[in-house]
């Protein structure tokens, strides 16, 4: 009881001595509807996680931002609350850093049957011919305290990422090992990665490796195009000689 009240009263103190640093960030940005218009205004980012009940006073609260953000256009006065289902993304600059979010419906086999299917906003991470994007999860456990008289909880969490690649023709893959995908040259191969280049990536690459593979393959892309484009250039040139 007496931590829990230490506590309060050094967040009331915080408060009180500086609110601008708790006070939610309105920083520029835009939504993109389901319609594919782009809308500028401003985006509210928060600075207080209601989940764990922490504030964030030197970053931004980038958990809320996977279910939901609060947006104002230009030319309105109030923001307004968007879900992953209301949009197809959205995007600002904090700390001289772009910020990008798309919208997802992800499936999954529980067996509760109302999370089968989650609509996210995922968050760009790396865009290339294939894009990667990020969902951040929170794990809640409740260990038990022996008291039966009154029913109590010891609430723990922790956070997790999932990882998902992207492209327009092949759609949304989770970056994870499956019956069908045991190493992640079979992950690759599935957005028709080079042949070539999928011969070079040792079998043992972890699958936390993806964003360094997905990198160094647009640049071994890149260059090997480039020397195609080059010796067809000589080639040509020898022709009119």
């Amino acid at each position: 009881m007496l931590k829990r009240f230490i506590k309060y009263f050094i967040l009331i103190l915080i408060f009180n001595l500086n609110g601008n640093i708790i006070e939610a960030k309105k920083v520029p940005g835009f939504i993109i509807t389901e319609n594919s218009d782009t809308i500028y205004g401003q985006i509210k980012l928060s600075k207080f996680n209601l989940l764990t009940g922490t504030w964030f006073l030197r970053g931004i609260n980038l958990e809320q931002l996977h279910f939901e953000i609060w947006f104002k256009e230009n030319k309105s006065r109030k923001f307004k609350n968007f879900k992953a289902i209301d949009i197809s993304g959205f995007g600002f600059n904090y700390k001289s850093s772009d910020f990008y979010f798309q919208s997802f419906t992800l499936e999954s086999n529980t067996r509760i049957i109302n999370e089968r299917k989650r609509d996210r906003f995922l968050q760009l991470i790396y865009k290339g011919q294939v894009e990667l994007y990020k969902d951040l999860i929170r794990v809640i456990n409740y260990d038990n305290i022996n008291d039966y008289s009154t029913i109590r909880f010891k609430n723990r969490s922790f956070l997790y990422y999932d990882f998902f690649l992207y492209n327009k023709t092949k759609g949304l893959t989770k970056v994870e090992l499956t019956k069908d995908k045991k190493t992640i040259n079979q992950l690759l191969n599935l957005y028709d990665f080079d042949k070539e280049y999928l011969k070079r990536i040792p079998n043992n690459t972890k699958f936390k490796d993806i964003k360094l593979i997905l990198i160094d393959y647009d640049l071994w892309f890149y260059l090997k195009n480039r020397e195609k484009r080059k010796y067809d250039n000589i080639k040509t040139f020898a022709c009119y000689k």
